[in-house]
């Protein structure tokens, strides 16, 4: 069977014609329709017509219309639109020509998710107006899972049949080092560690993570030194450690199944190159599985895809291989019993710092070579590969042997038994497929290749494969590379891998010049041929580095001419003409330039695109891991090119505004092996002269533009962790201190708030960093509400109090002469800081307003009702409580809440209420009970303040009261928060109120998510009244889920749980549909329990509605997914009720997945062995003779499976080609 994920990619790239055609075969299968009729398909050509319904199928008992759609990255609303006007088309008789009475269902089929909620609702919405019409929705998941039981067309139409497999670490090595392939670079020979690359840095970034990401250059040593982690883990933890394959590639079927009791570690070697990375990351994504780590290794120019593939993960960790000691081939030759001096000095010409050169090197000596043969690298391959290529061109004089072997290298693997693959090798290569074949069994008798038993053609060692590749196309020049790049420009993968591994393994002239020659060519053809803009770009996005004046010439005219729709399939997504022109951030010093050039005009029309060009440009375009070994010069000549396009226009300003001041702004981390260092992005800066001339230029730039800059922004973040490393930060700061000092001159510190916030944290890091003050900052010229925020603000004393206890004590020394009309002016100034601060001011008001009733009750009073006019907030507890501590006089108080509007009347009262005791000696019963319908504030509960209000012996009379008006809140749409115990006491004094009370749970429920959130008056509710669960679930079918009462917790502890079931089982066997989460829910009645109690209960539903299908439907849904040991049990007790063999048909005997099956081979065997244990209960039965049509129904349905799982067997999981 085929991997979801490797379903769900091709399906969501679809064109609409070909996915129709897909999705009429699919439900033909499903269906199995008297008659179709394809409308929105154009006859004997996969394109698309107008037509409505797009095909309808004749049933015996009626019509079933289908409607697909294929749309993708539109808006959630305009894609249920698109939905509901389907629905709407196909009981439109004008377009359908079909009558609403012969309609029996609606099916929407989409290539795109579909959320539950949203299924639900469109189900709703055709039911609201044709209640007998079912509506079947498939997005893309259902498709996919459907798919897999359907092989003939995943095949057919996506090309898929695969499965993976895992290979023992030992194993993998030891095949490198068999004689069947001696062409493979061994990997037994002595590990020689690298000081500054340890195993245990390796292993301590493994126990930390559960992903490892090994980069590096080809030949660097990834995968040995993943293998040497891997096999260190192993020994120090007992995990398992395998290494996955390509060939049989079922990863996430394997992964599935592996025993989550046991520890497994697996090496992806090259994860750039395969599906299993995404295959693996979807696995972890969605398993429980605790107990599986992965390492990859990948090559430097793919890491960022990889890396990006992961980026929601969060034990991930990536590490980049160091560069090889010197003496490291020397120390491999010596290995290898080579001593010759002479040879040392040549291979570590040849090599470098290339380990497999070097072992590769010492293979050849140890044939018997001299070293004096040995030029340049390509001479190493020459020389290692020489008999393989002397046997192929020897055997075959037109060289089809080596076309063969560098096709094979193209696509990786090659399933033979493929036919469109195969198709397509005859068309691109001239290979007849015959012929493909039979030169692919000789090559694998000449062991240059390996074919499984499933048909599938791999060279076993990638460097091999490039070598064959580079001679075929590069050298011999048997096939075209640039008719290769033309014909197969959407394989863009397979084709930046083929020719990105030529120029890493023979980085010269020659090579790179032809690439680019071959890839022009390619352009000129495809620019003309291809008519979708997209797909231009798309191609450029992988190659237009390799060919930058064409590839400048294309973007400027696609800016000029404005082609760009974020929306539209055919034209440019704006996102990656950014793309393309990254592609050029380590290109030479003009291209550079032109590439950030081209990036301004483009901003120039699309301006809502400067956040994704800066963050783009900020973290990817400087400050490589090398760049420091080259002067920094790239950096440089970016950092002028910003600066002049500054000059040039104005987005060319905002750019480098954005841009140049985060090149400062360094990022601090720490590692066990390089200790301390700076950061950007993910590289580590190395500080080097020409880096602090870098800093300096740009202190000039800010420094000459600083008016015009955002100073705020600027200096937030601005040295910020340097104090971690603090010896070079002292150095980088001294350095920089007068221009720090001349930016901090030209501060607008008067009028902005914010820059003197911002400075004043810049000020304590310079400080923390350097040991004292350096900062040249006139704070008298200060903006006055920051001095005065400092002044409120400003602790005196440490470990005493409370900041707010020290904010109040400051405001009444600030406050303690002021008149009312400075305190006014005060509370203005205080509502401005908070606004620039972005906190609440209510606090702080409150403390004004506490301070001024110190001072006088009238002055207390009059800036209360200024506040209040003004609509500052403030918290009315505090000065109520503070009014009252000094001893005012409590009427006053009384009249001015009564004084105030109706709402803020009863919020003051409320609060006056909770502050005072013997409140109702001045509160009388009837202005509680107007507070309690007006009020608007949620921090107090209805009972406390009952409880506050009323004495034991006035609270029966009072409570009515109180409850007549919650049911005013509820009639007026306001909230009820805080009335759950209320609410119950109220229902437990007077239960024939109990319909009230149901009432009053609904509407609130309706409208406040946590309302009654431990569930205490449900519970009560439905111990007293079973059905109101129904009732629930009709007034609001989504609150179990949304209030998150999980899975009917508490129902079997009700005495009546039965009536509670029961009655939620007829509600749903009505309906037309059952929404999905109320449907995982009532499930969830029958899980976890131990002992017959849901089993017996079970039992009796069946006795009792085994004659209605519906309930009955629902019923052995349960028993099918949930009821384990029972299940057997319960298909006996419906036969035993009702000997119907169509009623018992219709059941499910196998467990529904709304996400996709369980792996094949457990989940069909257990389906069997359920089934002939089945059959045996039946036979036990007395009066048996009448259940010999079940017998055979059962028997027949078992025989299907035993011959699916043959055929699954013998098909033997194919694999399906990498990215076909």
């Amino acid at each position: 069977m085929a991997i979801l994920s490797d379903i769900i990619g091709p399906l969501g790239q679809m064109s609409a014609a070909l996915f129709q055609q897909l999705g009429d075969e699919l439900l033909r299968a499903i269906y199995k329709p008297i008659n179709i009729e394809s409308r929105g398909t154009k006859e004997g050509q996969v394109k698309t017509v107008k037509g409505s319904p797009d095909t309808v199928f004749t049933m015996s008992d009626g019509k079933v219309l289908i409607e697909y759609t294929t749309q993708s990255n539109r808006p959630k609303n305009q894609f249920v639109a698109k939905l509901k006007n389907d629905i709407d088309s196909c009981i439109n008789i004008k377009k359908t020509r079909i009558p609403i009475d012969e309609i029996k269902e609606i099916v929407l089929v989409s290539n795109q998710r579909i959320a539950i909620d949203i299924q639900d609702n469109l189900r709703t919405y055709l039911w609201k107006q044709y209640p007998d019409i079912k509506l079947t929705i498939f997005s893309i998941d259902d498709i996919a899972t459907k798919l897999r039981q359907v092989p003939r067309i995943l095949q057919e139409y996506l090309g898929i049949v695969t499965f993976p497999n895992l290979v023992e670490i030992d194993s993998f090595i030891k095949r490198f080092s068999s004689t069947k392939f001696s062409y493979l670079t061994p990997i037994n020979n002595p590990y020689f560690e690298i000081d500054a690359q340890p195993i245990s840095k390796g292993l301590e970034l493994l126990k930390a993570n559960d992903f490892l990401i090994i980069s590096g250059e080809p030949g660097m040593g990834k995968t040995r030194y993943a293998i040497e982690i891997a096999k260190a883990f192993s020994d120090m933890t007992g995990t398992e450690a395998f290494v996955i394959e390509e060939k049989n590639r079922n990863i996430r079927e394997t992964l599935d199944n592996v025993d989550k009791n046991v520890s497994y570690l697996f090496i992806i070697d090259d994860a750039n190159r395969t599906a299993i990375w995404d295959e693996a990351i979807e696995f972890y994504e969605h398993t429980l599985n605790s107990n599986v780590k992965f390492i990859a290794t990948v090559r430097s120019y793919a890491l960022d895809s990889v890396i990006t593939k992961c980026s929601n993960l969060v034990k991930v960790e990536q590490i980049a291989m160091s560069e090889s000691p010197e003496d490291l081939a020397s120390k491999i030759l010596t290995s290898f019993g080579i001593t010759n001096a002479l040879w040392h000095k040549r291979i570590n010409n040849i090599t470098g710092k290339n380990i497999r050169l070097a072992v590769m090197c010492a293979q050849i000596a140890l044939a018997g070579k001299k070293y004096n043969d040995l030029i340049n690298v390509e001479g190493v391959y020459d020389a290692y590969y020489k008999p393989f290529f002397e046997r192929l061109i020897s055997d075959c004089t037109d060289c089809k042997l080596i076309k063969v072997v560098a096709i094979i290298s193209f696509y990786k693997v090659v399933d033979l038994e493929e036919t469109s693959l195969l198709d397509q090798i005859e068309h691109v290569f001239g290979l007849e497929s015959s012929e493909f074949k039979s030169i692919c069994r000789k090559l694998d008798d000449l062991e240059c290749i390996s074919i499984t038993d499933d048909d599938i053609a791999t060279i076993e060692d990638q460097n091999f494969g490039t070598y064959a590749f580079y001679k075929c196309f590069y050298v011999l020049k048997e096939l075209s590379l640039s008719n290769l790049i033309e014909n197969l420009h959407n394989r863009r993968e397979r084709l930046r891998d083929s020719i990105f591994s030529v120029w890493n393994c023979f980085h010269k002239k020659e090579v790179i010049d032809f690439s680019r020659s071959s890839i022009s060519d390619a352009w000129k053809s495809l620019s003309v041929s291809i008519k979708e803009e997209r797909e231009k770009c798309e191609f450029l996005e992988v190659f237009g580095g390799a060919i930058p004046a064409l590839t400048f010439l294309y973007i400027k005219n696609l800016i000029k001419e404005n082609k760009f729709d974020d929306f539209s399939h055919s034209y440019v997504n704006s996102d990656i003409i950014l793309s393309i022109l990254s592609n050029f951030s380590h290109s030479e010093e003009s291209d550079t330039a032109t590439a950030l050039a081209l990036i301004v005009e483009f901003l120039k029309s699309h301006p809502n695109k400067m956040e994704s060009a800066v963050k783009i440009i900020s973290e990817h375009w400087i400050y490589d891991d090398i760049d420091y070994a080259n002067s920094y010069k790239r950096e440089t000549n970016i950092i002028e090119v910003l600066i002049d396009l500054s000059k040039e226009s104005e987005t060319g300003f905002i750019l480098a505004s954005c841009v140049l001041p985060s090149f400062l702004k360094f990022s601090y981390q720490y590692s066990r092996i390089k200790g301390r260092n700076f950061v950007i992005g993910r590289y580590a800066v190395v500080i080097t002269d020409e880096l602090k001339t870098n800093r300096k230029r740009i202190w000039e730039w800010i420094n000459s533009n600083i008016v015009n800059l955002n100073q705020s922004v600027l200096l937030s973040d601005l040295y910020e962790d340097f104090y971690e490393v603090k010896s070079i930060a002292r150095k980088l700061i001294s350095a920089e201190l007068d221009f720090i000092n001349d930016c901090v001159s030209k501060l607008n510190i008067t009028e902005d708030f914010n820059v003197c916030k911002n400075l004043e944290t810049l000020r304590q890091r310079i400080k923390a960093i350097m040991g004292k003050d350096l900062l040249q900052i006139d704070w008298s010229k200060a903006n006055r509400h920051y001095l005065l925020d400092c002044q409120i603000s400003k602790v005196r004393k440490q470990r005493c109090n409370r900041l707010y206890d020290f904010e109040r004590e400051n405001i009444a020394q600030i406050i303690k002469t002021k008149s009312v009309t400075e305190l006014i002016n005060f509370c203005k100034d205080i509502a401005h800081i908070s606004h620039y601060k972005n906190i609440g001011d209510d606090v702080r008001i409150s403390y004004v307003i506490e301070c001024a009733f110190e001072l006088s009750q009238e002055s207390g009073f009059e800036l209360w009702q200024y506040c209040i006019d003004q609509g500052l907030y403030f918290i009315p507890t505090r000065i109520i409580s503070t009014y009252y501590s000094k001893g005012h006089d409590l009427a006053e108080l009384v009249g001015f809440i009564g004084s105030q509007r109706l709402n803020l009347k009863s919020d003051l009262l409320l609060a006056y209420i909770v502050i005072i005791d013997n409140a109702s000696s001045l509160v009388s019963a009837s202005d509680f009970c107007k507070a309690i319908r007006h009020h608007s504030l949620e921090w107090f509960t209805i009972d406390g303040l009952c409880n506050r209000y009323f004495s034991a012996e006035s609270f029966d009379n009072g409570c009515r009261s109180i409850m007549a008006a919650l049911i005013y809140r509820i009639r007026n749409a306001m909230s009820i928060a805080g009335s759950e115990e209320f609410l119950l006491k109220f229902c437990k004094r007077h239960q024939s109120k109990t319909d009230l009370v149901k009432y009053a749970y609904i509407s609130a429920i309706k409208s406040q998510d946590k309302f009654d959130y431990n569930h205490k008056l449900l519970k009560y509710l439905l111990q007293i009244s079973p059905q109101f669960w129904v009732e629930c679930c009709k007034a609001f079918p989504t609150f179990v889920t949304k209030y998150q009462i999980h899975p009917y917790e508490f129902i079997w502890d009700i005495e009546n749980y039965s009536i509670v079931i029961e009655s939620t089982l007829q509600y749903y066997g009505a309906m037309a549909y059952f929404p999905y989460s109320e449907k995982e829910n009532l499930y969830s009645f029958f899980c976890n329990l131990k002992d017959d109690t849901a089993a017996n209960f079970i039992d009796d539903m069946i006795y009792k509605y085994c004659q209605n299908s519906n309930i009955s439907s629902i019923i052995f849904e349960i028993i099918s997914s949930y009821m384990g040991s029972f299940r057997i049990r319960h298909y006996i007790t419906f036969i035993s009720s009702n000997t119907n063999l169509t009623d018992f048909r219709q059941l499910d005997l196998f467990p529904h997945s709304m996400t996709g099956g369980d792996s094949f081979a457990p989940a069909i065997k257990c389906r069997i062995e359920f089934l002939e244990s089945l059959i045996v209960e039946i036979r036990k039965l007395k009066d048996k003779i009448n259940y010999l049509e079940h017998i055979q129904y059962l028997t027949e349905e078992k025989e299907s499976l035993v011959r699916e799982y043959e055929f699954e067997l013998k098909r033997g999981h194919k694999h399906r080609l990498y990215d076909l």
